[in-house]
Order: C-alpha cells, then sequence, then structure tokens
C-alpha cells in the first residue's frame, strides 16, 4: 500500500454539530470501551467513586472486567493509585482480594511495594494476557476489561481461543436431562463460554474496527486450527461492513474523516459556498490502482494567545494479516485564525493518500487517527476500515 502526503492548507465554511447525552452508566461504559482511544485518564476518578459507592469491587460475579480493565489503568497511570490503593489497610475486608489483583496485574513498582505489605504474590510474575487460559466466564470477561484499557490485541486472543469450546455445543440444553455428572457439568460450562465468546466477539467487532482487524487477521492465519478457522467465519460475516465515515468530539474540538475516490474533490473543497456542507462522494472500498484520498478535518481549534491554532494528528494502519504501520505527529495546522470562525471546518494540511498495489492483501484495512488539540490538550479518536477487493 502506498501512503502519499500532501499539504493542502485548505479550510471550508461549514458547520457540524457534535456531542450526546446519555445517562451516568452508559457513560461510564462509553469511557471504559473507548478508553484505549482516547487515553482520558481525568475520568477514572468518577468511574473509581462509582464502583466503591455501588459496591462493584464486593460483587465476585462482575467483578472480573473490572479487575482487567483497572489493572491496566493504573499500569499506563500509576499515579492513580494514590489516595485509593496505596492503603490496603484501610480497604474493607470484602474489597481487599479484588484490589490487591488490581494492584498485582498492574505490574508497578508502586504496586508491588504495596503488595509487600500484606506478602501477596511478592514474587509471582505477571503472565502474558495472550497466555491466559479461559477456564472460567469471568476469565472472558477479564480479558475483555484488559483489551477496553489497553487495545492490546493479544487479549483477544484467549477470547478467541474459547471458540474451541464450539466441540461442546449442546452440552448446555442437554444438561438439565443428562445424568449431570462432573464430565456433563464440565461440558456445559463449555457449551456456555463458545457462546459467551461468540457473542461478545461478535457484538464487539460490529462496533470496534480493532476488534473486527483482528478478527479477520486470525482468521487468516495459517496457524489457526480449522475448527476455530470456521468460528471466526461465521462471526466474520455478521460483522457491520467497512465504515466509510467518522467522527467524533472531546469538549469543542471535532474532527470528522471519510475516504473518497472522487477526482475533483479538491475543485469541489474550494468552490464550495460558505456554510454550505461540502459534497463528495464517499468510499469504503479500495481498488487495487486507484487513489483514495483521505479527508481529516476538525473544527473548533483553540487558539493560543498570539492567535494560532496547533493541531496534529498520529495515524495508524492495521492490515488484513494484522501487519501494522503508524506514523506520528502528522501536520494538522499551525496557523493564525484571528477573525475566523471557528466552527468552520478545517482540512488538516497534510493529507494521506493511498494507493493499493498488486500484493496488497485483500480484505479489511482499518485506519485509525488521533487528532490533537494541542492548545487545549485533547485528542479525538477516530476509525476508518476501507476493504481491499479483487
Amino acid at each position: 500500500m502506498k501512503i502519499f502526503r500532501l499539504v493542502c492548507g485548505l479550510a471550508l465554511s461549514a458547520v457540524l454539530c457534535f456531542g450526546a447525552n446519555a445517562d451516568r452508566d452508559q457513560q461510564y461504559n462509553d469511557w471504559m470501551k473507548t478508553f484505549y482511544q482516547t487515553k482520558d485518564a481525568q475520568g477514572f476518578d468518577g468511574f473509581w467513586r462509582n464502583l466503591v459507592q455501588e459496591k462493584w469491587l464486593e460483587n465476585e460475579t462482575a467483578v472480573a472486567p473490572i479487575i482487567g480493565f483497572v489493572s491496566q489503568v493504573l499500569r499506563q497511570y500509576p499515579e492513580l493509585i494514590k489516595g485509593r490503593l496505596d492503603d490496603l489497610k484501610k480497604i474493607p475486608p470484602s474489597q481487599l482480594k479484588t484490589c490487591a489483583l488490581m494492584l498485582w496485574y498492574s505490574d508497578t513498582p508502586a504496586a508491588k511495594k504495596i503488595l509487600a505489605q500484606i506478602d501477596y504474590r511478592v514474587n509471582e510474575p505477571v503472565p502474558s494476557i495472550g497466555d491466559k487460559k479461559i477456564e472460567r466466564p469471568e476469565d472472558l470477561d477479564f480479558c475483555w476489561g484488559w483489551f477496553f484499557a489497553t487495545g492490546d490485541t493479544r487479549a483477544l486472543d484467549p477470547i478467541i481461543s474459547a471458540l474451541d469450546f464450539g466441540k461442546y455445543a449442546g452440552a448446555l440444553k442437554k444438561f438439565k436431562a443428562s445424568a449431570q455428572t462432573v464430565a456433563d457439568r464440565d461440558a456445559a460450562v463449555k457449551d456456555a463460554m463458545f457462546g459467551a465468546a461468540r457473542w461478545s466477539l461478535t457484538a464487539n467487532g460490529k462496533q470496534d474496527p480493532t476488534v473486527s482487524a483482528h478478527l479477520r487477521a486470525a482468521r487468516a492465519d495459517a496457524a489457526t486450527p480449522l475448527a476455530r478457522k470456521q468460528a471466526l467465519g461465521v462471526i466474520v460475516q455478521k460483522l457491520a461492513p467497512a465504515a466509510a465515515l467518522d467522527a467524533g468530539s472531546v469538549g469543542d474540538f471535532g474532527a470528522t474523516v471519510c475516504a473518497t475516490a472522487d477526482r475533483d474533490w479538491k475543485k469541489k473543497w474550494t468552490t464550495v459556498p460558505e456554510n454550505e456542507p461540502f459534497q463528495s462522494t464517499i468510499t469504503n472500498k479500495l481498488r487495487r490502482g486507484e487513489t483514495v484520498t483521505l479527508l481529516l478535518t476538525f473544527t473548533n481549534p483553540l487558539p493560543a494567545a498570539n492567535g494560532k491554532i496547533n493541531v496534529t494528528y498520529d495515524a495508524k494502519l492495521t492490515q488484513p494479516n494484522g501487519k501494522v504501520n503508524e506514523m506520528k505527529n502528522l501536520f494538522g495546522a499551525d496557523g493564525d485564525v484571528t477573525g475566523k470562525k471557528l466552527t468552520n471546518v478545517f482540512l488538516v494540511e497534510e493529507l494521506l493518500h493511498l494507493i493499493a498495489e498488486p500484493g496488497d492483501p485483500a480484505g479489511e484495512w482499518l485506519f485509525e487517527f488521533a487528532v490533537h488539540d494541542l492548545n487545549r490538550k485533547v485528542t479525538v479518536p477516530l476509525k476508518l476500515t476501507l476493504t481491499l477487493t479483487e
């Protein structure tokens, strides 16, 4: 895949609106599921207070994803331990095991020092998440929590491995009428885990292109067992088609990305009347030899005291075979916007142009963007998936 960068320096006067209302639970759920993209550590304080107040840390049937998630947030931001988990003597006994596991899995020097106070797993190394064995339904939830905190697709591999339990399909339904031996019970549990893994991979694969791309890569991997490939094939068929556009915002700063194969997009962009939307044909397809331009825009950047804005972005490309390419600190804009409407839609000045070459693998190509308003100190995550067809 050839990727070209082009500096344009164009802006369009059109208004986009961002933002949505959600109740508290939905907000926390969304915050968790997008944490690895936004790295919004400021939201942790309210999230933690809610865990304590609602006694989630005492709920053994629901705590697995919280342990996986919180431990990896603490690994990235160990300063969040202070005032919450740094004095285990103040932790209620009903919460102590959960809190100790969070600290242990965080695997930070600060956490190890705290755990030494109670001699908890002091010399026991934390295993790689990719080696996690799925032995209980809670193990699936633990891996999802880990993934949402980190975006590490190795956390998806144990969940995918649970598809091997498909050989026990039907055992749960038959359990009541069976002799209910230990073997019958074990088969029923494994059937339940198979169903949970299949459902969660499908549901999250529909919503998260990173999950979707990893499922496709696992299916294409020659090392993946045949039965697992077949189960992955059923899941992949249910995933949503490639997204042709994505938009998001953090606070007042918003960003949008779409792909176009329109050769006249620049002419249309520069001639559109003020306050009218830009009209261009967007695509979710790549065809070999065809040039596709990724139109990345932003709105309402914060000017500094000198009137200048400072916007950059990072781009990450995941191929259908799992290979990753990353580009950092691409040029968005740093000009003087004194007198301009900041609700206008600005096009980044360093655009990405794609040409699919003969050796590129067919399938879904995932593009992830992190658009930074450096003056406002916020980042908007965006995703775009384009399907390369033969």
